[in-house]
């Protein structure tokens, strides 16, 4: 592939997987496609295994890259190995029981790799001589070893946990049950042993026939178009399972403690995204130095493969052993977000080493980036302007904070694509400075206001001044974090040193706020809480409740949305995980727990437990306070991530003489996509924990629809 259409080809499978996701957490949120256990079913129980027998039996087994293998999977262990260490050693005062669910389910979330949905678009795209036949290696390993090994220790944690309704036989012949269906009647690992069974006859049948004649072509035709819409489908009911693992991270500060519910979900990303890839490679390297077979990277392959985001299979282990919900929805979520970044690293080192190349590719994910954020910074300021005709508590402060710093994203989204054609016009860089400056500022101010206060209005109208005045001197003191990349201009050495302080300064004051607001988030929880917030990690079970059917849903929903569409919403969407969307999880994933661990899961029913009518928002006035907190607290570490990556960079570049060397440089390029993306981050938010006036919109036509339909059928006029 020509260096130049690597990374163009990476953003472009990536822009398409994204709207695959966005449309699935759309069609689902706004109440327009409910039927998710069938799409699951369809994707996990058919085409999936469909897509590994056609993979498996058209691969040439015969060269079957070992190392590359091998240092993926050691990639994986490492750490599956570091996350039980960490489990055992930080619950070490903790019952067993506890100490064994969280090493499973922590283990399998930094493994399960979303290899089919994400992977194998790329490896077509990058390896395609004989990438799927590796890539369905690494599925069945990781089937075999790691997912299994994590449903042991789920299912033996369980196993501990006191239950007099239970005798021990009873558990030891439930745990090997459930192990053996896994492993035996799990479809893709059924198709993997049919495949190599096919591929064993046919190879004896006709010895010196090559791969690609195994499949008669009538079967391959049909095989073929019945999985060319799996990546599609599958990233659908990711984007679909997200509407529900928004509403776990809405609710992180009621009960639990917020340190745990954040930090735990970054260092979980921080070992599957970037420590795993490294690993990876970095045994691929001692391996084969040269790392090139057949006129393919195996470098590239290893690193690529530990990039790969994790797939919904964990979450459902969660719902299932009704421990760690919220952290695992959280860690899905940021992992997704995560995984960009990385592949666009990936995609710079398959290409080419040269600075050229890696500053030209700096450069277009920043207007790729600014424009994406432009967009969101957009559809943020629209929303909440639709809020505040509604409701004036949009209007006042601190509440207003947000469509502020929606604006300030917004303008530095705009300087962005000015600054690329006006290098030499000094007013051009000082605007780009002063609104990079606010959007830092922002991200302190919100951290303040929503979390640590409530102020009084005299201090938040100090909180309001410091947002726009306190960026103009630092504006004309410190010089801008991206404009060397921009203009590929030489900052001298005492610019490189100003910044270099000022970063670090920046960096310590949000670490201090955040401890701060963490400290208090988890006060307030403890005063509000009936139970021991410090008793994060004890199963509560809860009796399941079976949903209506889906008829008898229907026509609530329908009744409910003629009132209070805002109220159904709120209900739908605020409340416990459906049975439908743990049916849809366990079909897409293949995965089967023990018949006594869904009582971890509490499933609702109606829209009846609504206690306080919501808002224009979906939110009552307390429920928007909380849930303005967490995005608050969202967008503070977000920006503390980029902080340290301009703080790493820049006093790299200090001590290096003010060299930028291709190591430098694809630094620079992970630390640009997070902090030119902050304006789709922050609509993701709004659109996450809000009821938006899109799927008000939305469900107000489906309800629209249905009640038409309705007045056909029974031939009464349509309202």
């Amino acid at each position: 592939m020509d260096p130049s259409e690597v990374t163009p080809t990476i953003c472009l499978l990536l822009l398409k997987l994204g709207c695959a996701l966005t449309f699935g957490f759309w069609t689902v949120r706004c109440g327009i496609i409910k039927d998710r256990e069938g799409f699951g079913f369809l994707a996990g129980r058919i085409m999936l295994p469909l897509l590994a027998f056609k993979t498996i039996v058209l691969a040439q087994l015969g060269v079957m890259e070992c190392k590359a293998i091998i240092a993926c999977v050691w990639g994986k262990l490492v750490v599956f190995l570091l996350m039980i260490f960490v489990s055992f050693v930080v619950l070490r005062k903790r019952p067993k029981s506890d100490r064994l669910l969280a090493a499973g389910i922590f283990g399998f979330h930094v493994t399960a790799s979303n290899d089919f949905v994400v992977g194998l678009p790329i490896v077509d795209a990058f390896f395609p001589t004989n990438g799927q036949s590796q890539l369905t290696i690494l599925v069945l390993a990781q089937l075999l070893l790691f997912q299994c090994g994590s449903l042991v220790l789920v299912e033996v944690g369980l196993s501990q946990v006191p239950d007099p309704a239970r005798g021990s036989g009873h558990v030891q012949s439930q745990l090997c049950r459930t192990l053996a269906k896994n492993i035996l009647w799990n479809p893709l690992v059924g198709s993997v042993l049919v495949a190599l069974l096919w591929k064993l006859v046919f190879a004896v049948a006709f010895p010196s026939a090559p791969a690609s004649s195994t499949l008669p072509r009538a079967l391959r035709e049909v095989v073929e178009f019945f999985t060319l819409p799996y990546p599609f489908l599958a990233m659908f009911l990711t984007g679909a399972n997200l509407t529900n693992a928004f509403s776990q991270i809405a609710n992180i500060g009621a009960t639990d403690a917020a340190l745990y519910s954040i930090g735990v979900p970054m260092g979980l990303c921080l070992l599957k995204n970037f420590v795993c890839a490294y690993v990876s490679l970095s045994l691929m390297q001692l391996l084969d130095p040269e790392g090139d077979s057949g006129g393919q990277n195996w470098h590239m392959f290893c690193f690529m493969y530990g990039c790969i985001p994790t797939s919904n299979a964990p979450l459902f282990v969660a719902l299932q052993a009704g421990r760690h919900r919220e952290v695992i929805a959280a860690a899905i979520f940021i992992g997704l977000i995560a995984s960009v970044p990385m592949l666009i690293i990936f995609a710079s080192l398959f290409g080419s080493f040269s600075d050229e190349l890696l500053r030209r590719d700096i450069g277009m994910v920043q207007r790729a980036f600014s424009s994406v954020s432009f967009a969101g910074a957009l559809a943020v300021l629209a929303t909440v302007a639709f809020w505040a005709r509604q409701e004036k508590s949009w209007r006042r402060r601190p509440n207003n904070f947000l469509p502020q710093y929606a604006f300030s994203c917004l303008v530095y989204s705009i300087l962005v694509f000015v600054v690329h054609t006006h290098c030499n016009s000094s007013a051009v860089v000082t605007l780009f400075t002063l609104f990079q400056m606010q959007c830092r500022i922002g991200a302190m101010v919100m951290l303040c206001c929503l979390v640590l206060g409530p102020f009084s209005d005299r201090v938040t109208g100090l909180f309001l001044a410091a947002f726009w005045l306190l960026p103009i001197p630092l504006c004309l003191a410190v010089p801008p974090s991206t404009l060397n990349e921009v203009c590929q201009s030489q900052f001298s050495e005492q610019e490189l040193l100003i910044h270099s302080v000022f970063v670090t300064t920046a960096l310590a004051v949000m670490l201090l706020l955040g401890i701060l607001a963490l400290q208090q988030r988890h006060g307030r929880a403890a005063v509000t809480d009936t139970t021991s917030t410090l008793d994060l990690l004890t199963v509560q079970p809860q009796a399941a409740i079976l949903l209506e059917r889906e008829s008898a849903a229907d026509s609530l929903d329908i009744a409910s949305q003629e009132t209070t569409p805002a109220r159904a919403d709120s209900a739908r969407q605020s409340g416990p995980w459906s049975q439908e969307a743990v049916a849809a999880m366990e079909a897409s994933e293949n995965l089967i727990l023990s018949s006594r661990t869904p009582a971890g899961i509490a499933l609702r029913v109606g829209t009846d437990n609504v206690t306080d009518a919501p808002s224009i928002d979906g939110s009552t006035d307390a429920d928007r306070h909380s849930r303005l907190a967490v995005c608050a607290l969202a967008v503070a570490a977000k920006a503390t991530v980029v902080l340290l990556l301009q703080m790493c960079l820049s006093w790299s570049v200090y001590f290096d003489r003010g060299r930028a060397g291709p190591s430098f440089l694809q630094g620079m390029l992970v630390e640009n996509s997070f902090e030119h993306s902050q304006g789709l981050f922050l609509l993701l938010l709004v659109i996450g924990l809000f009821d938006t006036p899109l799927s008000l919109l939305f469900r107000r036509i489906r309800s629209w629809a249905k009640r038409r339909s309705l007045s056909r059928s029974f031939g009464s006029p349509c309202a």
